[in-house]
């Protein structure tokens, strides 16, 4: 949607269930996002011999990464949004020392300079209530007796936008006092296992 408004041209990539969606948003130019030969074809097909001025990178299988930097122009802009089989900014420079290679994700920008969330999350309001952006789909799972059909989804590989896990009532509403008692939570380390002891702290 940033993309369109601004008046770029467009070339996406997605599994082949997911380009009537694309279609449906206006993309005309779209590539396979599960065949990296295919989409290597495709792609110079599409983009030509002047190829891309910037590419949104989160396919880091197989030979996508370097078929994509095949793609860009003299000086184009290469952003990662990936984090895992990425190229380090040293192997980007060995093949394309010409382009801006950018592997900065929102948790670090927000980890070096925070200061910079309350103007983004304005602007983001501001389009939003005007319909310049609309969110993404949302598919809704409840905690209680749908988590595993939320999971399942996300593995299917299908989804477009987010899966979203609600909690009605709350935990709280929901739990008896447990005293002397305890709960364990085992290998919660990551963001939902702290969110889910915080919640119980919270919960007595």
């Amino acid at each position: 949607q940033y993309a369109q408004r601004v008046g770029a041209e467009i070339f996406a990539t997605a599994s082949t269930p997911k380009h009537d969606y694309l279609q449906s948003l206006g993309i005309d130019h779209i590539c396979t996002s599960r065949d990296a030969a295919v989409f290597a074809k495709e792609m110079v097909a599409m983009t030509g011999p002047r190829g891309v001025d910037v590419v949104l990178n989160s396919l880091s299988s197989s030979d996508y990464i370097s078929h994509s930097v095949a793609l860009l122009s003299p000086g184009g802009r290469f952003i990662e949004l990936g984090k895992r089989n990425i190229w380090s900014p040293e192997k980007m420079r060995s093949v394309r020392s010409d382009i801006l290679y950018d592997t900065h994700t929102l948790n670090e920008l927000l980890a070096s300079t925070p200061e910079v969330l309350p103007g983004m999350l304005r602007i983001l309001r501001d389009q939003v209530e005007s319909g310049e952006i609309r969110p993404l789909p949302m598919e809704r799972f409840e905690m209680r007796g749908e988590l595993p059909d939320a999971f399942k989804r996300l593995k299917s590989g299908l989804t477009i936008g987010k899966v979203v896990v609600t909690v009605h009532p709350t935990l709280q509403d929901r739990l008896e006092v447990m005293e002397g008692g305890a709960a364990v939570v085992t290998g919660g380390l990551g963001g939902l296992g702290l969110v889910t002891a915080e919640a119980l702290v919270e919960a007595g």
